[in-house]
């Protein structure tokens, strides 16, 4: 075997070698991509449990006035009733 064929056997092993890096970066870029997308939906996940958690927040508020305005109307009946029982 002369030495251009062996170069030309190297050379065919370096191309084979370098088309491998290529896939293999393809696959990473692929990986890279996929990542990406589950963080954006990891993301949307958070501003859902985000927006979640505010209205759980506006009704626990809303629960707050409704319990306020029941112990007005509950301190109103019993000013009403001291004031019947005073006639």
């Amino acid at each position: 075997m002369n030495i251009e064929h062996k170069i030309a056997e190297v050379e065919h092993e370096i191309a084979e070698v370098e088309h491998k890096i290529a896939d293999v970066e393809h696959e990473i870029t692929y990986v890279e991509h996929e990542i990406a997308d589950v963080e954006h939906k990891i993301a949307d996940v958070e501003h859902k449990i985000a927006d979640v958690e505010n209205k759980i927040a506006d009704v626990e508020h809303e629960i707050a006035e409704v319990e306020h305005k029941i112990a007005n109307v509950e301190l109103e009946i019993v000013e009403i009733a001291y004031l019947f029982d005073k006639l």
